[in-house]
């Protein structure tokens, strides 16, 4: 029987490796010259584990969309991402249903690994220039 300890080491791993495969997308369906690291922390992604959480923004067709990655123990992958004007977004009856539209929130939040990185990539491709 697994310690609480490697639970959490496992757990740990397991979201991180969830993360890279989150950047990888990223990186494979938006231009390079739309990402952006906030200034000042370098490239912004992966986070570390531990509860660290690192951004990147990026040019859409919607303007920009930051990107966050949260590495915790909880078991649920979670994608936050929040649009900086949000009536931008509101024009694409598909972003609408999903996007808080006050604040711009359209974060991902799942226990399946395999459909946060779906609803990822089909989002990205919603939003690309």
């Amino acid at each position: 029987m697994k310690t609480y300890e490697q639970f959490i080491t496992e757990r740990l791993k397991s979201m991180d490796s969830f993360n890279q495969k989150v950047i990888n997308i990223l990186n494979n369906t938006i231009d390079k010259d739309d990402i952006k690291p906030r200034t000042g922390l370098g490239y912004a992604l992966p986070p570390t584990s531990g509860g660290n959480m690192s951004t990147v923004d990026i040019d859409t067709k919607f303007g920009k969309l930051s990107i966050s990655l949260h590495t915790d123990k909880s078991g649920v992958y979670s994608i936050f991402m929040r649009f900086d004007i949000p009536e931008l977004a509101l024009t694409d009856e598909k972003i609408q249903k999903d996007m808080n539209h006050y604040s711009g929130k359209w974060n991902i939040h799942t226990m399946e690994e395999g459909e946060a990185l779906s609803l990822f990539t089909n989002r990205l491709n919603l939003v690309k220039k």
